[in-house]
């Protein structure tokens, strides 16, 4: 299926981004203590497409984790922090936090 093409600004075409198929995290497992924090990234597959990134933990009495991707420790224990597409549902990462 082609593309449709946008006219933007002066005639120039604006091509949207291709749709996210996978995410990846910059990291699969890390550890912090309670009142520690570690920033997680995340990086889209096709090369090009984009998506805002929605994120969650299993359980926030373990690890919390900002809508920017820090995540915080709050007590001891194990637990999975999310990473998901927002324009792709089906594009899912996670992060075991120790």
């Amino acid at each position: 299926m082609a593309a449709a093409a946008l006219a933007g600004c002066g005639g120039n075409i604006i091509m949207p981004s291709p749709m996210v198929e996978t995410i990846q995290l910059s990291q699969q497992e890390i550890s912090v203590c309670a009142g520690e924090t570690e920033p997680v990234s995340v990086s889209f597959a096709p090369v090009g497409s984009s998506s805002p990134v929605e994120w969650t933990s299993d359980d926030e009495r373990i690890a919390t984790v900002s809508i920017i991707g820090v995540v915080t420790g709050v007590a001891e224990g194990t637990v999975k922090i999310h990473a998901k597409a927002a324009r792709n549902a089906r594009a899912v990462a996670e992060c075991l936090v120790n």
